[in-house]
């Protein structure tokens, strides 16, 4: 099971279980969640109204919308500085002659050949 799927399925199991009346108590050690996790789920579930009248959506659709993914979002120190020069990169990339084959040729592929011509 893909995370974002597990972490629908355990959303709507919090939310029913809020709806249902049970404790916090007992929500957290069934699932086996911790406080930060449980707050975040029960304060979503309070902004929609679920916990005082809304209903679930019917089970495939999500009972919040997907979260961004923050380490889709990090960046590094040497992306950011490196950033400012990416036009500069892709155009040496591009116009960069290819490498040569073997260490006795030129980089424009003339030289002398490593094999006997027949």
């Amino acid at each position: 099971m893909k995370p974002l799927t597990w972490r629908r399925l355990m959303d709507r199991k919090i939310v029913e279980y809020l709806m249902a009346g049970k404790s916090r108590r007992w929500i957290k050690r069934h699932l086996k969640i911790g406080s930060g996790r449980f707050e975040k789920v029960s304060a979503l579930a309070q902004q929609h109204g679920y916990l005082d009248a809304e209903p679930l959506p019917a089970y495939p659709q999500a009972p919040f919308p997907d979260r961004p993914d923050r380490r889709a979002e990090a960046r590094s120190d040497v992306d950011v500085l490196l950033r400012e020069h990416q036009a500069w990169i892709e155009e040496r990339l591009k116009t960069r002659p290819p490498p040569p084959r073997w260490p006795h040729e030129s980089r424009d592929g003339t030289g002398p050949s490593p094999f006997p011509s027949d």
